[in-house]
């Protein structure tokens, strides 16, 4: 359930709606009207109420006080009631503890004539409160850019989520399975209190029947809002970290797709990722085009016979009513041609976009099977890891941290100054560097930064993206140390 600003509005108007009911019930019987044919409706507005205290004090940001309040509510009814209520022609007058007893065991009687409404008073002013401090503190929050060091959020999406996809612990079907059990319990001795007090006939086995076929369903009632108010919330809040987690994790493995190749290896195999999306792309076109053709017939329509509806006008209405039915249908058939000439130039221009499309796949496929044949041949150096390390320039490092604590790490990398792998021949850098990330002097995790499919080439900068999974906090300050790691080597341009 979500403390949102439409389920705070409805939930006031239900409640101001409940006070008002619940009074006029409650002084229904000085004013002459017949109180005891909505005895029903007082029982559902009871279960409004609790419903609504208990929305009240799961929503409350401040457990304490919302707590605080619904008991102090509670104690000025039952204040009010040992004071005034009257049940039977007898009130108490003045304070007696037998009586207040006495009255105090009439409580269900209480309720059943819509006493509840005083103890409902103060829970609909603090909500009224909270409503109104609530809208005066909603703002839009800004967007913040991301700097060195700075904290920002990444978020999964997460909404749509599958409510089917909720599952819940052991514990909390157990707590449930309680909650049940003894709501029931308690409501069902209260029930038989209430007719021993209430009425000197000893119950019946029929209404013993009829009070627990009432009383289950609404005990039913209270534990699904205990369950929507307590239990819910933290199982599709579990269900949301696991699809972020699963989210991060497969992001995870994107960025680190590439990390254990060497040498040419890892740009053959980002070149045959690539070409593999193009050859699927073209085979995604091929099987549409074929849906298509084979379906052309649903967009178009059929023509009719001339000869057979002027016949059947004919052998109906006679001759002449042939001769102008027939030409309806030819005139009816001219405008299916105009419609389905239309219809075939609109697939024709959609297949030539298609054409087109693949055209250009085929070509980038191509491109890439000619690179991958050659790549084999490119001149990989000697070069030590440190040695291609350090003759890399890293500028604008940032830290992001998502909701679950996994730290993104970017940073611009680019080679300052020119050079060779042997003679005249120009050199890039390729591979994966280590983004180590700290706490203060702890290391509290490590991302590996893959470059590009090209690696870095002289004067050209290359933003490098890696992430380490849930080891930071949002809100804190890390500093980033970058190493090589043992992939990292120098090759040919």
């Amino acid at each position: 359930m979500k403390n949102s600003r439409k389920s705070q509005i409805a939930v006031i108007i239900g409640l101001a709606i409940t006070i008002i009911l619940s009074y006029i019930l409650f002084m229904g019987a000085k004013w002459g009207l017949p109180v005891m044919k909505f005895y029903i409706l007082t029982y559902i507005l009871f279960i409004i109420a609790v419903g609504i205290i208990i929305y009240y004090i799961a929503m409350s940001k401040s457990k304490t006080i919302s707590i605080t309040i619904s008991i102090v509510a509670i104690i000025i009814d039952l204040l009010v009631l040992s004071k005034y209520a009257t049940y039977g022609g007898h009130g108490v007058t003045h304070f007696d503890l037998s009586a207040f007893l006495m009255v105090i065991s009439r409580i269900p009687m209480h309720v059943s004539r819509g006493g509840i409404f005083l103890a409902l008073l103060p829970v609909f002013v603090a909500l009224l409160v909270t409503f109104i401090n609530d809208n005066k503190s909603s703002q839009s929050p800004k967007e913040k850019s991301i700097y060195t060091n700075h904290m920002s959020n990444t978020n999964v999406d997460t909404s749509n989520l599958n409510l089917e996809e909720i599952t819940l612990e052991k514990k909390e079907k157990r707590t449930l399975l309680i909650f049940f059990i003894v709501t029931s319990v308690i409501a069902i001795t209260i029930a038989i209190l209430f007719h021993n007090f209430s009425i000197t006939v000893p119950m019946t086995f029929k209404e013993y029947a009829l009070t627990v076929v009432f009383i289950l369903p609404t005990c039913g009632i209270f534990t699904g809002l205990f369950y929507s108010i307590f239990i819910a919330p933290k199982a599709v809040k579990r269900l949301k970290e696991a699809k972020e987690r699963e989210a991060e994790e497969t992001k995870y493995n994107e960025y680190n797709k590439y990390s254990d190749c060497f040498g040419t290896d890892k740009r053959m195999a980002m070149l045959l990722d690539e070409q593999k999306y193009f050859l699927e792309k073209i085979s995604s076109i091929a099987n549409t085009q074929n849906r298509l053709q084979a379906n052309q017939g649903l967009f178009l329509q059929k023509e009719h016979d001339p000869y057979i509806h002027g016949g059947i006008a004919t052998g109906i209405a006679g001759a002449g009513a042939g001769v102008v039915r027939a030409l309806e249908i030819q005139q009816k058939n001219a405008e299916i041609r105009a419609q389905n000439a239309k219809e075939l130039e609109y697939l024709q221009k959609v297949s030539n976009v298609f054409s087109r499309t693949t055209d250009n796949y085929k070509q980038r496929a191509k491109a890439l099977a000619e690179e991958i044949e050659g790549i084999s041949k490119k001149m990989v150096s000697e070069d030590s890891p440190v040695s291609c390390f350090e003759k890399l320039e890293y500028t604008y490092t940032r830290v992001s941290v998502t909701d679950l604590g996994s730290c993104i790490v970017k940073v611009n990398v680019k080679i300052p100054e020119p050079f060779f792998v042997s003679d005249n021949v120009e050199g890039i850098i390729d591979g994966t560097i280590i983004a180590e990330i700290y706490d203060g002097n702890v290391c509290i995790g490590k991302a590996n930064l893959v470059l590009p499919k090209y690696g870095i080439k002289y004067r050209r900068v290359a933003e490098l993206t890696g992430m380490a999974l849930f080891c930071g906090a949002v809100n804190k300050n890390y500093t980033v140390k970058f190493c090589p790691s043992e992939n990292l080597w120098a090759m040919e341009k």
